[in-house]
């Protein structure tokens, strides 16, 4: 490794004065070594030329339809470790020329990592799925038209991948990632498709997995990323009535790690769909506050997360209706016995008064500062 980054950066001093190190026949020769070690060697030594001198490789006459060879045995090699040697040294290649003129060459490439991404999935390599869904993900926001012919196979693949029951959490986390990757670059093609409501539900169903390991870090995960990242980008009028019927659902479940999942999906589509939930706010906030009473705590603080993000997300004009009921609700939890919620309440507060104007807090201030007093006191 060493000493091939070494002879990657001497061809990079040498390049713009047209004196060509073997390096390059190198690459092109050991492809087709008869050693697996040296085909190795020789995708790793691409690798390193590719983070040095991408753009000088692409301007050389003929070097990209090269390239493309070297590729394509490379990604078809029976060894592994050739495979995903491969794999890093074209998402070398993409990550310094992801454009639609300079992938153009090596679209052949797109159904070829299709099978090597199902092949692997079978195989429980990871790592070369891992690096698949990589490499589409730096694709989708750089290349238009290449990227687009396949993005139904693409979106097949990672819907596959999120299905497997033994998806380990590492893959399952970047195919998630990939669907919102998806949903915000490729919106127009993803509304082509009739898995739309596939998608949607994954989302759901992975928020409720992965609240059930911990509630208070599903913010953080890849559910919660693609829910929130369809609410944003997603047309209203196909996003939102089934969402919010679906969330309804969650928070009436009898399970608590659901009905935290459904409270908390509230929260994700806040920000996206802050007008479509304006007229139906009465109606979730009863939800809300429902939640924030549960008799399981860790369902209740996921209450308070999501008023949170109600606050932030729907602003004054929500804040100037409900404010003073609200702030009714959560004094008395200031108060409870739960350290974790009572911090989750007055971080509540906090966000609410930040949200609100002068004019709408004046009136509320010596109630607010004495059941805050009251509540210092007690803890």
């Amino acid at each position: 490794r060493v000493v091939a980054g070494a002879i990657a950066a001497l061809n990079r001093r040498t390049h713009w004065k047209g004196k060509w190190m073997e390096a390059e026949e190198f690459v092109f020769q050991g492809i087709n070594d008869a050693d697996p070690k040296n085909r190795e060697v020789s995708m790793l030594l691409l690798n390193f030329m590719t983070d040095e001198v991408a753009l000088m490789m692409m301007e050389k006459a003929g070097y990209p339809q090269r390239l493309l060879g070297v590729y394509e045995r490379g990604l078809k090699d029976s060894e592994k470790a050739v495979s995903l040697m491969t794999l890093r040294a074209f998402s070398s290649l993409v990550s310094k020329c992801g454009t639609d003129e300079e992938m153009a060459p090596f679209e052949p490439l797109l159904p070829i990592m299709l099978n090597a991404l199902t092949l692997a999935c079978k195989q429980g390599h990871d790592d070369i799925v891992i690096e698949v869904i990589n490499i589409f993900d730096e694709l989708s926001p750089q290349s238009t038209y290449v990227f687009a012919k396949h993005t139904e196979s693409i979106l097949s693949a990672a819907l596959e991948i999120c299905s497997y029951p033994e998806v380990s959490p590492d893959v399952l986390s970047n195919a998630m990632g990939l669907l919102a990757s998806l949903v915000r670059h490729k919106t127009k093609d993803l509304l082509k498709s009739p898995r739309i409501a596939e998608i949607m539900q994954l989302a759901f169903r992975t928020v409720a997995t992965q609240a059930q390991l911990d509630p208070t870090e599903v913010e953080n995960q890849s559910g919660y990323d693609l829910l929130h990242s369809m609410a944003k980008w997603m047309p209203k009028n196909i996003f939102f009535q089934p969402a919010a019927g679906i969330i309804m659902q969650m928070i009436q479940s009898p399970e608590p790690h659901v009905r935290a999942a459904g409270v908390l999906s509230l929260g994700a589509i806040a920000e996206g769909c802050a007008e479509n939930m304006r007229p139906h706010v009465e109606t979730m906030l009863q939800q809300v506050v429902r939640v924030m009473r549960d008799n399981n705590d860790t369902v209740r603080r996921c209450g308070l997360i999501a008023l949170g993000r109600f606050a932030d997300e729907l602003g004054e004009m929500f804040l100037a209706k409900h404010m003073k009921p609200l702030i009714g609700d959560l004094f008395p939890i200031l108060k409870t016995e739960n350290e974790e919620i009572a911090s989750a309440a007055a971080g509540v507060f906090q966000r609410m008064c930040s949200q609100s104007d002068k004019e709408m807090l004046v009136p509320l201030m010596e109630v607010i500062l004495v059941h805050l007093l009251d509540a210092l006191k007690f803890w």
